[in-house]
């Protein structure tokens, strides 16, 4: 998968799907989860992920933001998809339920390098000093609406300001916004 793919389904991929994505190491969001359960995808357990498997967790995606059942999605849908993918990812870092995020809750299990870099992201999220990251200041970590607005419009394929499930299925084009 190349990074336009990952970034583009980063962005809508608003499921509660979730696995320690900054784990990972640069190019992936410290602060979210990456766009799909990898494991839960790779349905035959062959450590990779095919076109029916792709497609299938993508259809679960779009079921879960289609909040009114009309088949289409709305920027409003997007967006709150998103607002709710952050709150739940918040929430399941916060072990102690203090809701605040502490830096040991903050970095979890990484080490090295990745560690060295959630430190100084925490750090300077942490606006107040308080040594936490409350929920706002967490959820300023998260891509903007920005980018889902600018997602979304590639989405919308006939721009009628709405995303119908063959168009959040169409996987993205090789080269786009190059």
């Amino acid at each position: 998968m190349n990074r336009k793919v990952i970034f583009s389904s980063l962005v809508l991929a608003l499921s509660t799907l979730s696995v320690s994505a900054y784990a990972k190491g640069p190019g992936h969001h410290a602060d979210m989860p990456p766009p799909i359960d990898l494991a839960a995808a790779d349905t035959n357990g062959d450590g990779k992920i095919s076109a029916d498997e792709w497609t299938a967790a993508r259809t679960t995606e779009f079921t879960a933001l289609d909040t009114d059942a009309s088949g289409d999605l709305t920027l409003a849908e997007v967006e709150a998809g998103l607002a709710k993918r952050i709150a739940d990812h918040f929430t399941s870092l916060d072990a102690d339920s203090s809701a605040q995020l502490s830096l040991a809750e903050f970095v979890g299990s990484k080490t090295g390098k990745a560690a060295t870099m959630a430190t100084r992201v925490f750090d300077l999220a942490d606006k107040d000093n308080t040594d936490s990251l409350s929920a706002d200041e967490f959820t300023a970590l998260a891509p903007g609406a920005g980018a889902a607005i600018h997602h979304f419009a590639h989405l919308d394929q006939d721009a009628n300001n709405l995303v119908s499930k063959d168009e959040f299925l169409t996987p993205p084009k090789k080269g786009r916004g190059k």
